[in-house]
């Protein structure tokens, strides 16, 4: 009888947010009625330009998406607004923040030194920079750094945007700070401070930052040199608006998938409220708050390798497309990197994650014995590597997205684009 009532009972609750997400579904459809799609694709790619059409329909302002195959551009598409406030329309080289799919190139470039002997994943941080053993940090490694697995979320100290451009003291904030957890021990994602960390081990082993060694050493390979850490001001004119999701938008959300939403709420508390913490530290740059600093031509100047990466979706999907397909790293370094090292529960992302050599991972659409390299940022910027096939899809967009919405959208176009690129099938 219990079993039955308590079965009515979440029958009652689905049924009923069902019915609000239908009723907001009706509320705000066709948000974006300029969903005119510029750009251009192969031939084969055509049915994935009816997608898009789907997607931008969808979209509370604009978006892009490219593809490489083979280090070769096959398909580049954008549409709607750069800035729907003021009428700014998503051109051609609109760029745009395109915060955690900056990790992604930061991973590529550790993997770069790696495959160049300057440095392995097992090497121990404090042999390169001796100040960080500091309050039991002396037996981490560079694999606990790029795995999110030094506790490190945050830092302990309140910073101002002026002391994010302060390199030294910085140098001295990390040093001082303490681990939540012993180094190795837990999975928590710094979805802000591993760029901190990373970018001054960098420093210290080849005398730039990562933006610099991009700029100075990578950028002139590219196809499309249209990805930036550390935005140049006279790129700042095509910067797109970020706008953060309606109030409207994350109800209808989470209203569609309540038991989700409501696991999400018990692994928050739970979990002592960790997301909260990864996702707003450092204030100046925090992400799950209702303003966006992200917005700032200050913010863009500042190099955080793990978060505020600003270009183009085809100057991304460029840079990554050149990391793969050409001799950036080294075979061996590549077949590594292949394949996650561990699929583990992640304590902020509150859900269990393939991960492996600053890569997150997901199973390979056509092939459930392989994987390809995947990441998610903030509002559903979504950047897909397929290393062994050389194929690099990036989907990016200015107004952001609440929780997972738009997600199954892309799964489809992901799986036509890989459907029809992949020729033995």
């Amino acid at each position: 009888v219990i079993k039955m009532g308590l079965y009515d009972q979440r029958s009652k609750i689905l049924f009923i947010a069902f019915l609000i997400g239908v009723l907001l579904k009706l509320y705000i459809r066709n948000p974006n009625p300029t969903d005119e799609v510029k750009g251009f694709q192969i031939n084969k790619l055509s049915k994935v330009r009816t997608l898009f059409k789907k997607l931008l329909y969808t979209e509370r302002e604009g978006a892009s998406l490219s593809v490489y195959h083979k280090n070769n551009l096959v398909l580049h598409l954008y549409g709607g607004y750069a800035d729907k406030e003021s009428n700014r329309l998503w051109e051609e080289n609109t760029h745009t923040v395109v915060f955690s799919l900056s990790k992604a190139v930061t991973s590529m470039i550790i993997s770069h030194l790696v495959s160049k002997n300057l440095i392995t994943y097992d090497t121990n941080i404090t042999s390169i920079w001796k100040e960080f053993s500091l309050n039991n940090k002396g037996n981490a490694t560079l694999r606990h750094v790029m795995d999110h697995e030094v506790g490190l979320i945050t830092f302990g100290v309140n910073l101002t945007l002026d002391d994010l451009m302060d390199d030294n003291k910085i140098s001295k904030i990390i040093e001082q700070a303490k681990p939540l957890w012993p180094i190795g021990s837990t999975t928590a994602y710094h979805a802000l401070t591993r760029g901190f960390i990373v970018n001054q081990l960098v420093k210290r082993l080849i005398g730039k930052s990562i933006g610099e060694y991009l700029k100075d050493n990578i950028i002139s390979n590219i196809q499309y040199p249209e990805f930036y850490i550390g935005l140049p001001e006279e790129i700042n004119q095509h910067v797109a608006r970020i706008s953060n999701p309606h109030l409207i938008e994350s109800i209808y959300e989470w209203a569609l998938r309540p038991l989700t939403f409501l696991n999400l709420i018990i692994n928050f508390i739970k979990n002592n409220k960790v997301a909260s913490i990864a996702s707003n530290y450092p204030e100046p740059l925090a992400i799950m708050k209702n303003y966006l600093p992200y917005n700032n031509p200050k913010v863009y100047k500042l190099e955080v390798p793990s978060a505020n990466g600003i270009g183009t979706s085809r100057g991304l999907s460029s840079l990554l497309s050149y990391f793969i397909s050409s001799d950036f790293i080294s075979p061996k370094v590549k077949k590594m990197i292949e394949s996650p090292l561990k699929y583990v529960d992640d304590k902020v992302l509150a859900n269990k994650i393939y991960r492996g050599y600053g890569f997150s991972y997901d199973i390979h659409p056509l092939n459930s014995s392989k994987y390809i390299m995947s990441f998610i940022g903030n509002g559903m910027q979504v950047l897909d590597v397929d290393l062994n096939n050389e194929i690099v899809i990036c989907l990016i967009r200015n107004g952001l997205k609440p929780g997972l919405q738009g997600h199954s959208q892309y799964i489809g176009i992901r799986y036509e684009i890989l459907k029809t690129l992949i020729s033995n099938l």
